[in-house]
Order: structure tokens, then sequence, then C-alpha cells
């Protein structure tokens, strides 16, 4: 399991995904992303990314 924020300091979060999602295919990995980006392309890009899980700011409260 890899929990991870969509802004990272070298890496974006949907980047992140990708490069788990290549380089350990042969086992599945669950990715959870956390962001402030609520918008639906932002929410497409990460799961389109790999993410299972995409938690936005506005729904913690």
């Amino acid at each position: 399991m890899v929990i991870a924020d969509w802004e990272l300091p070298d890496i974006s979060g949907p980047e992140l995904c990708r490069i788990v999602r290549d380089k350990f295919a042969a086992a599945y990995t669950f990715l959870v992303l956390f962001t402030s980006n609520s918008d639906k392309k932002s929410i497409a890009e990460g799961l389109a990314a790999g993410a299972a899980v995409l938690a936005a700011a506005e729904s913690w409260s």
C-alpha cells in the first residue's frame, strides 16, 4: 500500500502512481492519493494514473 500526497517535492502523485504501476506490475499495489484538487480533470488524472482512491480535502470535513 502506498499513501501519498498529490504534491511531492520532486514528483507529482499521479507520476508516482505511474512509476509504481510500471515497476511493480506483477503485484497489485493499492495507491491512495491525498489532494486539494477536487476538479473532475484532476480526479480523472489521478485515477487514470493508477490511484485506487483519491481523497480530496473538501471531503475530509
